[in-house]
């Protein structure tokens, strides 16, 4: 009884070939999951920033503004100075990230000013606390920068 040639792999091939795969998996998911985590803090100190010009906006319109983060929080709160006390305006959710401290920066009218610069206000990721980044307002009228 003749045989054709034989076709497929041997058991020994497929185990070599998940070893492989198994090491390559391995090496390539932290490096995957601190990209992600690098990713949401970008992602937030941008939505930050345009809660800033946003809030700039309304404080060139004629009122003054408060923009507040809460330590370990992703929320951004907008409140407006009427009649002597704070009225939050609107509230926002900035992403994944958290704020690493608290910080209010208010925007004085008719330019919508700050009442001090430079001011830094730090993120840090959900997903691996070592990664952070910082949005720094470093002018008076507001120009912010994340380096």
């Amino acid at each position: 009884m003749r045989r054709g040639p034989v076709q497929g792999f041997t058991l020994i091939e497929l185990l070599i070939g998940l070893a492989i795969l198994g090491i390559v998996l391995g090496m390539a998911v932290p490096v995957y999951l601190r990209y992600l985590a690098t990713l949401e803090t970008a992602q937030v100190a941008g939505a930050y920033q345009q809660r800033l010009e946003a809030a700039r906006g309304l404080a060139r319109r004629g009122a003054q503004i408060r923009l507040s983060v809460t330590a370990g929080s992703n929320v951004a709160t907008v409140e407006t100075f009427t009649a002597g006390a704070w009225t939050p305006t609107n509230t926002y959710t900035l992403g994944n990230a958290r704020a690493s401290a608290a910080r209010a920066v208010i925007l004085y009218p008719p330019y919508g000013t700050l009442d001090a610069a430079p001011v830094t206000v730090s993120f840090a990721s959900g997903r691996n606390a070592a990664i952070t980044r910082n949005v720094r307002i470093i002018s008076v009228m507001g120009k912010s920068v994340t380096p």
